[in-house]
């Protein structure tokens, strides 16, 4: 990533900012395989390219230039009604 000069506004930042999304279904996998249950809350830390953490093999990581109601429809919206 590049370092930006300035953050006053998005475009200032959306090639260096990327949005982690976990489908239900991934997180749901990801529980299960960690051994942890599927009810209550659980904290996790991810960050893009890292593989360290319980649920960073199901987050999809999408530059922040390249969201679009579009790409929130197809990944976001779809997945939702997918995964039930």
């Amino acid at each position: 990533m590049r370092e930006t000069a300035t953050w006053f506004c998005v475009r200032d930042v959306e090639v260096c900012v990327s949005l982690g999304y976990v489908s239900r279904a991934d997180y749901i996998r990801a529980l299960d395989a960690a051994g942890r249950s599927r009810h209550g809350s659980h904290d996790a830390t991810v960050t893009p390219s890292s593989v360290r953490g319980w649920l960073s093999a199901g987050v999809r990581w999408t530059p922040l230039e390249d969201l679009t109601v579009a790409w929130w429809d197809r990944h976001v919206l779809a997945a939702d009604t997918s995964d039930k």
